[in-house]
């Protein structure tokens, strides 16, 4: 059964080891992450992040008996873990699957993930329009288009560009 933990800032690793030292044996996660460039004072830094931020996807049988997730509980690491997850299984798997069928050989997310939801605002998530939002005026399968005040910019779709979403 997949189960998801909310843990402490900076103790991923933490919780990993505890985790597995209380199963006494390795147990299946998933983690969607992206990467994207970033502009810095002194050039620019490649960075990876969790789109999940502090939360971890778990897999592993004794997370069916709700006991053994009460010890789970108070792992080293461990915020709290969200409750029915046992209910929300087919989703949790459909999460996972469309993560995993967008993401690419190194395991990143691409930016088709991000284009799953299409309305007519776009966000950049890096590059010199980070964290502007823009009007779509025209999405097409190679490009974007997009306005914000008097600035008209077109955006390629490949996979060198900043990663964007729509919002």
């Amino acid at each position: 059964m997949w189960i998801i933990i909310a843990y402490k800032p900076n103790e991923l690793n933490i919780l990993k080891n505890s985790i597995k030292n209380i199963l006494q044996k390795d147990f299946n996660y998933y983690i969607p992450k992206i990467k994207y460039k970033k502009l810095v004072p002194n050039g620019i830094k490649e960075v990876q992040k969790n789109i999940l931020q502090s939360y971890l996807i778990c897999k592993h049988d004794r997370f069916k008996d709700q006991n053994f997730l009460q010890i789970l509980n108070y792992a080293k690491g461990v915020k709290y873990i969200l409750n029915n997850s046992q209910f929300n299984q087919e989703d949790i798997k459909s999460f996972i699957s469309n993560c995993k069928n967008n993401e690419d050989k190194d395991g990143f997310l691409k930016q088709s993930f991000f284009e799953i939801s299409k309305t007519n605002r776009l966000k950049f998530m890096s590059g010199p329009f980070s964290k502007m939002i823009f009007e779509v005026i025209e999405n097409s399968n190679k490009k974007i288009k997009l306005l914000k005040n008097n600035l008209n910019i077109t955006v390629s779709k490949n996979q060198d560009n900043p990663l964007y979403s729509y919002i």
